[in-house]
């Protein structure tokens, strides 16, 4: 009920009710409060709210005085204000009332004379207006703090009753200068019609909405606003709410973004006009970039390969000294040169990725051994380490992210005087189509000032761009690996601190192979439970040599140097779980890697673990191959996964006492398990090989084997064979022209005419190791792999597994083809000759037929690249390297090896075409001062034209 429906004498009927049962009932039913006093102010009666509302009880309350209800200094006030009230001057009372805790209650109060029980009393009701007061002081606060401009005005004089703070700073009035004058008076409104249709408006409507309008402030300033209206009504009175947005800047950007399109309009037509010519510009440096390529490199490769030839005559040291001075800086400026005509690649936007399936550990171990000799030289410790958790199979470009790491790596090299340079693959996002990997370059050289970091990867920027700088290069090989970075969505960064060096990070996001396996591949080796020890004092290179044991099945434990190794030794022998295999650096402080493996052989508690020592490249001619110093087998660092497993399982197959003569080191592969002659006599083996060499070194091994063969020159030739007769095994060259091995493989595989035996056990013969040849071979229906160029022992173990295992599922064996042992030979006639188990005769038969084959393949192989033919080019490279590492030209090998990796660009490839000519003409030379000593007179010895 209302308080001003609670008023007793309003009530119809309710002066006759003279009982205070009556009285009492009715006001306990109303909301308000309700006080009941006699004349001299002392309370008789109070509802229940009052007791809710004021925390006071009926007896609290019982014979209190009203007065005491108003806090201390309002009960004079309150006097006064009752007293009006019963003399009917005034019409209610706002003072509030007191809690008992104190606190006031604010409230609006009426009161009247009346009669309680048939006695004169004063009646009171007070309303609760705390709510409403509260709302009316937020509704305040929005009004003021709000910064729109906002006034109050009155109908229909509209003179401001009340303006916000907002239109007082924006329109520079203060508040005595507006409050009760009209917007006409001030002027504020530059038109005055627009001032009375806003009056107009807001009286017959009621409201109007966003009309601009422009004012003037107080200063002459015009502004334009977006001006809102609304007839609001409080207290039983109208009022005008206006409300005005202020656009000035609105309006001015919009006026500059007109003249701004009208300039770009005119602009356009300029920009058109020269986009063509651009066009042209842009065509015009892409012929004179690929001209100027032409013409730098050609005299450049003259110069090196001119270098190369001078080198190889008689000289004397100071001439030596002269010419490789004038051959290293011909390769360095064929370098800038390089770097130059990429970045021109890039900024001209001619530069594009290749997608490319390919194996992220085979790159690495790639990338690593391209930088090995140079860390060694220097001294360095040199790792490569990938995360357990990294896939391997991936498509990108694996030619540019190789050439990202190794501007990286080589400059860390650069920079680098002593310590490590390490690098490290690790996944920071993965999904099931990619993975963003990140790639890391830490080194201890150093480092860089932290007031050059932010320019690092600019172009044609140095960190020390002085004329007496003391480390060379253009500035652009960080500039290109930013671009190529980004290219391949990620980014690039250095964490670095002067004299503590520097660590240069990229990401890369990759795309899987589709069906590949997620990580490492697992390989059944034979090693599983297998124990090693590994000790190195490169924390680093432990946890690389740690993944690799792992990944071939092995439980690996690590030490940090020698007596570390020692405990681990003593520890496992005392608890009868002796170690199989000891991997140890041969470069530690104190103890060193030969001492060790000399202690280890002196107690014959460690008779059965077979030691490995680790060695630098630059140092791989020192390697200790006796026996008596504890050595089994010797590595060069970094160490691969491939070479370790090679090394490994040659250790299993040998035997201590069975140890070649003069204490040589056995053979990483091990001893075949040959099978009776009468065995091999009755086996049926057809060779299949388009290389002539190639085909009579395979013959030859077999023959030394106690095998006899059948020979097919190419593909269709194979299946010809196979289907005029029956074979036990195919040997089969995956690289053939016209048919390839794994076509023939797939032929045999899915024959439906009966001519072909569709089980028969395939071994393929490939100078690829990698894992998407692995996968290839499998795919095709092989069921095992031999790689170039061929072991015996290797050769045997597998005809032998074979030719008794017939029905067994494929099992492509992991191991890569074995890297040559001579690697400064031109011919590594030992090599050579142990593949054909000492025959001389054999070797000198077919080395005679050598340098006519090489000097052929390198003709064509240079007119290929003259034509531009890559397919042609891929075939001879492939074809060349397995015939030379099989008759040991162990130099012209690597090289073609080398031409490989840079494949698809054929620009690189020819820059090499000098030094491919002088490596022919030195093999050649080494196989007729080989075939002079054995007797024989060689033929077609003519060098590459």
């Amino acid at each position: 009920m209302r308080t001003n429906e609670c008023d007793p004498r309003e009530q119809p009927g309710l002066e006759s009710k003279s009982s205070e049962t009556n009285y009492r009932t009715f006001f306990e039913t109303i909301e308000d409060l309700v006080f009941v006093a006699d004349l001299q102010g002392t309370l008789l009666f109070t509802n229940e709210v009052v007791g809710h509302k004021l925390g006071f009880t009926r007896e609290d309350l019982q014979g209190k005085s009203a007065l005491e209800l108003h806090p201390p200094g309002n009960r004079e006030a309150a006097i006064a204000d009752f007293t009006e009230i019963l003399a009917g001057t005034r019409r209610t009372s706002s003072l509030p009332l007191c809690r008992k805790d104190g606190t006031e209650l604010f409230v609006e109060t009426k009161a009247w004379l009346g009669k309680w029980d048939g006695k004169e009393c004063v009646f009171g009701i007070s309303k609760d207006v705390s709510k409403e007061l509260e709302s009316q002081a937020m509704l305040n606060s929005i009004f003021q703090n709000n910064p729109a401009l906002m006034a109050i005005s009155s109908i229909p004089d509209r003179r401001f009753l009340d303006v916000n703070e907002a239109l007082l700073k924006t329109l520079g009035y203060r508040r005595e200068e507006i409050i009760g004058r009209t917007s006409g008076e001030l002027e504020l409104f530059l038109d005055p019609v627009v001032h009375d249709s806003i009056t107009h408006n807001l009286l017959a409507e009621g409201r109007f909405r966003d009309l601009e309008v422009k004012v003037q402030a107080r200063d002459g300033r015009i502004l334009d606003g977006l001006f809102s209206g609304e007839v609001i009504e409080s207290a039983g009175k109208r009022f005008f709410l206006t409300v005005m947005i202020d656009i000035t800047a609105r309006k001015k950007a919009e006026i500059q973004l007109e003249e701004t399109i009208l300039a770009l309009n005119e602009s356009t037509a300029k920009a058109n006009s020269l986009a063509a010519e651009a066009c042209m510009a842009v065509q015009v440096k892409s012929d004179f970039l690929a001209t100027m390529s032409h013409e730098i490199r050609t005299p450049m490769n003259g110069v090196i390969g001119m270098t190369g030839l001078l080198l190889d005559t008689e000289l004397t040291a100071e001439q030596i000294r002269y010419a490789q001075t004038i051959r290293t800086s011909g390769e360095s400026l064929l370098e800038i040169i390089n770097d130059i005509l990429d970045f021109s690649k890039i900024e001209s936007g001619k530069f594009e990725l290749e997608i490319l399936d390919f194996n992220l550990e085979t790159m690495m171990e790639e990338f690593a051994d391209s930088l090995a000799l140079r860390a060694s030289e220097r001294q360095l410790d040199w790792n490569c380490l990938i995360s357990r958790d990294v896939p391997l199979a991936l498509k990108g470009d694996p030619g540019r992210l190789r050439q990202i790491l190794t501007n990286l790596a080589a400059n860390a090299l650069k920079f680098t005087t002593s310590g490590e340079v390490s690098v490290t693959a690790s996944v920071l996002e993965e999904s099931a189509g990619d993975v963003l990997l990140r790639f890391s370059v830490k080194d201890t050289g150093i480092g860089i000032p932290p007031d050059k970091i932010d320019t690092l990867f600019e172009k044609f920027t140095q960190v020390d761009s002085s004329t007496s700088r003391k480390f060379g290069g253009t500035g652009l090989g960080l500039a290109i690996s930013k671009e190529l970075t980004s290219m391949m969505s990620g980014e690039i960064g250095v964490d670095s601190e002067v004299e503590h060096g520097s660590t240069f990070w990229f990401t890369v996001r990759l795309a899987k192979q589709i069906g590949a396996s997620p990580g490492s591949p697992s390989v059944s080796t034979g090693f599983d439970g297998r124990r090693i020890l590994i000790v190195d004092d490169n924390p680093t290179a432990r946890e690389q040599l740690s993944n690799l044991a792992i990944a071939l099945g092995m439980s690996p434990t690590t030490a940090p140097d020698g007596p570390g190794a020692l405990v681990e030794l003593y520890a496992a022998a005392s608890e009868n779980a002796r170690f199989d295999f000891l991997l140890v650096d041969k470069d530690m402080p104190g103890m060193d890697g030969t001492l060790l493996a000399k202690a280890v052989r002196s107690d014959p508690r460690f008779e059965v673990t077979k030691s490995v020592l680790m060695l630098p490249l630059s140092r791989a001619g020192e390697r200790t191959s006796s026996v008596q110093d504890g050595i089994d087998a010797s590595l060069t660092k970094p160490v691969h996964r491939h070479d370790l497993k090679s090394t490994l399982e040659g250790l299993l197959t040998s035997n201590r006492s069975e140890t070649p003569a003069h204490g040589t080191v056995p053979d990483s592969q091990g001893g075949a398990r040959n099978g009776s002659t009468a065995e091999k006599s009755h086996l049926r083996i057809l060779l299949v090989e388009d290389n002539t060499i190639n085909l009579q070194v395979a013959k030859g091994m077999l023959k030394k084997l106690g095998y006899s063969a059948e020979t097919a020159s190419s593909g269709e030739e194979a299946l010809y064979a196979l289907a005029a007769m029956p074979f036990d095994l195919i040997l089969l060259d995956c690289q053939m022209p016209d048919m390839d091995g794994y076509e023939v493989a797939r032929t045999i595989r899915n024959d439906r005419t009966g001519l072909l035996e569709r089980h028969i056990p395939i071994i393929a013969m490939t100078a690829n190791a990698m894992q998407g040849d692995r996968e290839k071979c499998l795919a095709s229906g092989m069921n095992d792999y031999i790689p170039k160029p061929i072991a015996p022992d290797v050769l045997a173990r597998k005809i032998e597994h074979w030719s008794r295992n017939r029905n067994e599922e494929p099992a492509i064996s992991h191991a890569p083809s074995p890297a040559p042992t001579e690697s400064g030979a031109f011919l590594s006639i030992d090599s050579f000759l142990e593949r054909l188990t000492g025959d001389t005769e054999m070797a000198t038969a077919i080395l005679s037929g050598v340098p006519e084959a090489i000097t052929q393949q390198s003709d064509d192989l240079i007119l290929a690249l003259a034509r531009g033919d890559r397919a042609e080019v891929k075939a001879l490279l492939h074809q060349t390297k397995g015939m030379c590492f099989n008759t040991g030209c162990t130099n012209l090998g690597n090289l073609m090896m080398s031409l490989e990796r840079i494949l698809p660009d054929l620009d690189h490839i020819s820059n090499r075409v000098p030094l491919l000519r002088t490596t022919v003409v030195s093999t050649i030379e080494a196989i007729e001062a080989y075939l002079e000593t054995a007797g024989q007179d060689p033929e077609g010895c003519a060098p590459a034209s």
